[in-house]
């Protein structure tokens, strides 16, 4: 049963995978990245994939309907798969905004104003 993008725990915590059958919006990867903060790895499409995402690792990407269809399908029907890609997935959100990293950006952005830049 397709929901719709919710942000709750209960649909987050229960979900096998998580879908954006979107090629354009905003929000897009605020909801791809719950998904994987949750475990959940995403389909998408092309257009919309930027890192942290990985096909075939942490993520399905399509080019096309067909493929997208055929990707939710695979993961629907293997929870193996969903599972393995679900924790690349969580690892992949949990290394691409480590602690060093935010912290290395924060400097960034106080360096450039303090420096007028």
């Amino acid at each position: 049963e397709y929901v719709n993008y919710i942000e709750n725990d209960t649909y987050l915590k229960t979900a096998r995978f998580g879908i954006s059958p979107l090629k354009f919006g905003t929000g897009f990867q605020l909801k791809v990245l719950t998904y994987m903060a949750y475990g959940l790895a995403p389909v998408v499409f092309k257009e919309r994939a930027e890192s942290p995402l990985e096909h075939g690792v942490n993520a399905f990407v399509a080019e096309t309907y067909d493929e997208f269809c055929d990707y939710c399908l695979r993961l629907w029907n293997n929870i193996e798969l969903c599972q393995r890609m679900g924790k690349a997935a969580r690892e992949s959100v949990e290394n691409f905004y480590s602690k060093d990293r935010l912290l290395t950006d924060l400097n960034s952005i106080i360096d450039k104003y303090l420096n007028g830049h």
